[in-house]
């Protein structure tokens, strides 16, 4: 509990959210349930923040990186 996102060297992030661990940072499992909601927050930012984007990809793509 309470742990952060890890950056990437550029300060960006990627989040994984899949059935299985895919062996990267940042994911997060699904605990068996075939869809749900994403909700973004952002608390008192030091910079501006870039609105996510996001998109459904293979595990097997997910896996290669």
């Amino acid at each position: 509990m309470g742990v952060q996102l890890e950056l990437d060297a550029d300060r960006g992030f990627r989040i994984v959210v899949a059935h299985a661990d895919p062996g990267i940072r940042n994911w997060l499992d699904t605990a068996g349930r075939r869809s749900g909601t994403i909700h973004w927050r952002h608390m008192l930012p030091a910079e501006a923040v870039s609105a996510p984007s996001c998109r459904a990809v293979s595990f097997e793509e997910v896996c290669r990186g």
